[in-house]
């Protein structure tokens, strides 16, 4: 149901005028509510021991408000070691910086209602694992945000840790 409007009746001599009103009602939400969430992936199910793999992380706001600083988090396992990470974002949203060798700890981003921010984060995986390596990374609400969605905040990808090894044997005929 609509909310009732207030009239005004004005009176002009002895003739009374009620005005007559049409509105359209535009729903905002009020600033400081953002829904980010978080998707992580190498592409990959397996990992070779000793290779190098570039995880895709993509932090998205589907608002329904924009949300700065948001704090992105991808701190590695033992397993694998930080070589670099770039970060790119959609036309209005921002990273806080462009590029790191290091972990993100609460790397800001800044990002507009649908925009990204997506970061490339390449290592190299210990020739000493085995297993599994899980990676996990996760996007924190600024102060003052509410996140309404806080499941979506947190993602990891989980590989096999394949060993392989390219063996060659070489014979020569001395005589």
């Amino acid at each position: 149901s609509s909310p009732a409007l207030p009239l005004t009746m004005l009176a002009v001599g002895s003739t009374a005028f009620v005005a007559s009103v049409s509105m359209a009602v535009t729903l905002q939400f009020l600033p400081g509510h953002g829904t980010a969430s978080v998707t992580k992936s190498n592409g990959t199910t397996t990992l070779v021991p000793g290779a190098q793999t570039t995880y895709t992380v993509v932090v998205t706001n589907a608002g329904p408000s924009a949300v700065t600083n948001a704090g992105v988090t991808d701190i590695l396992p033992a397993a694998l070691t930080m070589i670099s990470w770039t970060c790119t974002a959609s036309a209005g949203s921002s990273c806080g910086k462009s590029s790191g060798n290091v972990n993100l700890v609460n790397e800001p981003v800044s990002l507009t209602v649908g925009g990204t921010a997506t970061f490339a984060v390449t290592v190299t995986v210990s020739s000493q694992a085995t297993g599994t390596v899980t990676n996990t990374a996760s996007v924190a609400a600024p102060n003052g945000v509410t996140d309404p969605n806080s499941a979506n905040d947190s993602a990891s990808d989980t590989d096999t840790l394949v060993v392989t090894a390219d063996l060659a044997i070489t014979k020569t005929d001395n005589a």
